[in-house]
């Protein structure tokens, strides 16, 4: 399991910072700030259980919970600075998924669908390639038009 065991070195929110929502935990955890988290049960979690797993956001401020349906505060929209060495020139405009073995963790977001959870957000500008980028948490859907 690769979770985080810090809040992320790069985290920051372009602009206006959204206001955070309360989310009830599913578990008692530590959830940092700026860490991804994801529904399981109508709660959330900083496991990504499987490949159904969806993104719910991004912890607003480090939480520790000690017990089922505590709050921790979330940010369910925003474009936010991450460290990722997927975040390149290349992937521009491309959505970032979670691995299972990443868990809460920005720093492994990848391009790749297949055996990943539900997409965490659009790489809109990587700021520096293979080293951060700003992440649109609230753009997960794909564009694309089919025939």
């Amino acid at each position: 399991m690769a979770s985080l065991t810090a809040a992320p070195v790069v985290f920051s929110s372009l602009g206006v910072a959204p206001e955070p929502v309360h989310m009830r935990c599913d578990l008692a955890d530590t959830f940092f700030r700026g860490a991804l988290v994801f529904w399981l049960g109508g709660q959330v979690t900083p496991i990504v259980t499987d490949t159904t797993t969806e993104f719910a956001g991004v912890v607003a401020e480090h939480t520790v919970t000690t017990a089922l349906n505590q709050f921790v505060l979330v940010y369910i929209k925003g474009i936010f600075l991450f460290a990722n060495t997927n975040f390149t020139i290349a992937n521009q405009g491309s959505l970032f998924y979670q691995t299972t073995a990443g868990e809460d963790d920005p720093s492994t977001l990848n391009v790749s669908a297949a055996g990943d959870s539900g997409a965490c957000g659009r790489l809109v500008q990587c700021k520096t390639t293979a080293v951060d980028g700003f992440l649109d948490i609230g753009d997960r859907f794909d564009h694309s038009e089919t025939a």
